[in-house]
C-alpha cells in the first residue's frame, strides 16, 4: 500500500487483504515493525472490553516523525499489545506494550516475539522465539548489514533451531514467514519479498516525499 493521508505524512507499507498496515516507512523518516508479543492481561483471556490492537499497531504508522510515533504506542483502552519496533537513520527503540503496560527499550539491535523487559505481564517465551532472536545477534554480531541485500540474505537464514528466522513448516497447523521486509531510512528506498526472504523475489518501493532523520536527541 503507498498511502497519502490527508491528515498527515505518507507511508508505504507491506499487507495482505482485511489486514490494517502494520509495518513499513513512513515519509517523515522513520520505519515501524511489529512484533506480536504473549500476555496474560490480553482482553481475550480476562474478559474485558478494549481496542482491538491490529488499530494500535496502524496508528504510529502514520504518525507525524519518531517521536510522536512512539507516543501513539501509548492507547488507553487497548485490548493488547505489541512489541512496535521503530528505526531511523540516527537512532531506534522498541516499545514493549500489553494492554495495560508499556516500556521504552532504546538501541536494541534485534526483536522477536518475547518481552526482553523484565516486569513485562507474560516473561515466557517460547523456545521458537528465543532461537531466532540468538540467530538474528549472532548474525548481527558477526558484521551488520551494509545494504538491503545483506538484510535480505538475513532474513533469508535458517540456521536457528528449532524455528529459522525463515521459517517453513509443513502440516494443517504450520507457520510460515510470508513475506520480509528491509528499509534504508537515509533514502526511504524498501525491498519487500514476494514469499519467504530465501526465495529472492524482491521488489524495490520508494517513500513518496520521504525527509530522511538525520539528527535527533537520543
Amino acid at each position: 500500500m503507498i498511502a497519502a493521508p490527508g491528515g498527515g505524512p505518507g507511508f508505504v507499507s507491506p499487507t495482505y487483504s482485511c489486514f490494517l498496515p502494520a509495518v513499513g516507512v513512513n515519509a517523515s523518516g522513520f520505519a515501524q515493525g511489529i512484533d506480536s508479543l504473549p500476555a496474560e492481561d490480553d482482553v481475550v483471556r480476562i474478559f474485558a472490553v478494549g481496542i482491538p490492537r491490529v488499530m494500535l499497531s496502524r496508528h504510529p504508522l502514520g504518525a507525524d516523525g519518531f517521536d510522536a510515533a512512539v507516543a501513539a504506542t501509548d492507547v488507553a483502552g487497548r485490548a493488547g499489545g505489541y512489541a512496535h519496533v521503530f528505526a531511523s537513520a540516527s537512532r531506534s527503540a522498541v516499545v514493549e506494550t500489553s494492554a495495560t503496560w508499556r516500556s521504552l527499550i532504546k538501541k536494541v539491535r534485534a526483536h522477536t516475539n518475547h518481552y526482553l523487559l523484565s516486569g513485562a505481564p507474560n516473561g515466557r517465551a517460547s523456545k521458537g522465539s528465543q532461537s531466532r532472536l540468538a540467530r538474528a545477534e549472532q548474525l548481527l554480531a558477526e558484521g551488520p548489514p551494509a545494504s538491503l541485500e545483506d538484510c535480505a540474505r538475513l532474513l533469508g537464514d535458517h540456521e536457528s533451531i528449532p524455528q529459522s528466522i525463515c521459517l517453513h513448516e509443513n502440516g494443517p497447523a504450520a507457520s510460515g514467514t510470508v513475506f520480509g521486509l528491509a528499509c534504508d531510512l537515509s533514502n526511504g528506498r524498501m525491498i519487500v519479498s514476494d514469499g519467504p526472504p530465501c526465495e529472492e523475489r524482491w521488489a524495490t518501493f520508494e517513500v513518496p516525499g520521504f525527509v530522511p532523520e538525520l539528527a535527533s536527541v537520543v
